[in-house]
């Protein structure tokens, strides 16, 4: 047999409207006869506790229950150690932020120039690869009649060599 959601609230110091409302989200247990476990309810309502209201300013106190020989429990308000994802209340809402975090951050690199969209660099890729081909299949028909008529081998790879020297010179300077 445990205890009321008023003597938890008293215990907690909160109403115990608040304490019956956390026991419907399922943030603190309640026994099968509908009352609470004073200790077990301490330890959920710590671990549970909304990070957010926290920062908000809304304070919580809980009247220290002295108790010799045991380790003493978490109070409301002390700081304990959460980790993203851990099923918690706070965890599930430290991951979040984290989230938040990482997604400014990109937005904010982007807005900077240190990052770009993968699309835009296929694009601009794209429309390089296009002018290269291009540029380079025009050589064929700019030489074809002039190699026809040319005899000496040098000279046909020297023109060769001079179109292509001037594609790459071109694509160079290609600003997509």
């Amino acid at each position: 047999m445990g205890i009321s959601s008023r003597a938890v609230g008293a215990q907690l110091g909160v109403s115990h409207t608040a304490v019956n409302y956390a026991a419907r989200r399922g943030r603190i247990p309640r026994l099968p006869d509908g009352t609470f476990d004073l200790d077990q309810v301490k330890a959920a309502w710590v671990a549970n506790a909304d990070v957010d209201q926290r920062r908000r300013g809304v304070k919580h106190t809980a009247k220290a229950e002295k108790q010799p020989h045991r380790k003493p429990a978490a109070k409301v308000g002390d700081i304990i150690p959460v980790t993203p994802g851990d099923g918690t209340l706070a965890g599930v809402q430290l991951q979040r932020d984290l989230i938040r975090v990482k997604k400014e951050q990109i937005e904010l690199d982007e807005m900077e120039g240190k990052l770009i969209r993968v699309e835009d660099v296929r694009e601009a890729w794209s429309k390089v690869i296009s002018a290269a081909k291009t540029r380079l299949l025009a050589i064929g028909n700019k030489l074809g009649p002039h190699l026809a008529v040319e005899d000496r081998p040098a000279v046909c790879q020297q023109m060769v060599s001079d179109e292509i020297n001037a594609a790459l010179s071109e694509l160079a300077q290609y600003r997509a």
